[in-house]
């Protein structure tokens, strides 16, 4: 429990309808809290390391709209987006293919090798991509049971960062408040997804995100 004499870096704001009218934040005790008076918040850790993750992107797309039962598939009616990523998907020898309406297949340029195992009639395959999504847990799952990968704190704060892009540009909006205040929702099955990417923009990049609701 923090006493009266705890100091808090705080601000001071002016007014509501001047929302970036504040004063620069300064070192002052809890005591002197008044209620146009409000703490800052963290500015997310200081992570100078962390693993880089070539398909950080990749896997946010596919969990918010991905199929990843048995094939590795997009959903997508967004040819801007589809367009964007392209170079992106080429780069690590992968590409999308159109099925049927909006649906795409995301498959490799140029093959990888399937070996058979020894003393088994089952063959295993070489496919970078479909190794990374093995072994992050995510192929399999139907959309109310994909997660974020249990080591994703162990990422690099751009990798993570790349991975929430994929998950907000599938499954995110932008809108506008009737103070004309710009807000971005995620809205998803997987409810584990937002409360994990909530704790991530908060502890890793110092992004305050609302409480989520059900």
């Amino acid at each position: 429990d923090a006493t009266d004499d705890h100091r808090i870096l705080a601000k001071l704001k002016l007014g509501h309808k001047e929302p970036q009218s504040f004063y620069a934040p300064k070192e002052v005790p809890l005591s002197s809290s008044r209620k146009d008076f409000f703490a800052v918040p963290p500015q997310g850790s200081v992570w100078p390391g962390g693993e880089i993750v070539p398909f950080a992107l990749l896997l946010g797309l596919l969990l918010g709209d991905g199929c990843l039962r048995g094939v590795i598939a997009f959903s997508c009616a967004d040819q801007l987006l589809l367009d964007d990523i392209d170079p992106y998907l080429r780069a690590m020898n992968l590409q999308v293919k159109k099925q049927c309406g909006y649906f795409y297949y995301i498959s490799e340029i140029v093959k990888s090798w399937w070996t058979r195992i020894p003393g088994s009639l089952r063959c295993q395959t070489k496919n970078p991509l479909r190794l990374f999504l093995t072994k992050v847990g995510a192929m399999g799952k139907l959309a109310h049971e994909k997660r974020l990968p249990k080591d994703i704190w162990r990422w690099n704060d751009t990798s993570i960062a790349n991975c929430l892009a994929g998950v907000f540009s599938t499954d995110g909006s932008i809108g506008g408040s009737r103070r004309g205040l710009p807000y971005v929702v995620l809205a998803m099955t997987a409810e584990p997804i937002i409360r994990e990417t909530k704790r991530l923009l908060e502890l890793r990049f110092g992004i305050m995100v609302s409480a989520v609701s059900t």
